[in-house]
């Protein structure tokens, strides 16, 4: 099945994008023409590296690592301070 969620040049945070149904996400995303940041406890060498996607290594569930993750986010979607 196919649709047109209408996507393009959107941009998306993904956390535990970097395996399984987290990575199938990304990839979607990144299909549909969004700029796509993928959040992850640690990252796989193996991630796919492209132009309109960044994977940063950071629990989400872990409250230290904000900060970085934020940076992260902002840097990459465009929203530098």
């Amino acid at each position: 099945m196919s649709f047109d969620l209408q996507l393009q040049r959107g941009r998306a945070l993904v956390t535990g994008g970097t395996k399984g149904v987290g990575a199938a996400v990304v990839q979607a995303l990144q299909q549909a023409g969004m700029q796509v940041l993928a959040v992850a406890r640690s990252v796989p060498p193996e991630a796919p590296a492209r132009a309109s996607t960044a994977s940063v290594p950071a629990p989400a569930s872990r409250p230290c690592h904000a900060p970085g993750l934020a940076c992260a986010a902002l840097q990459f979607l465009s929203f530098t301070p």
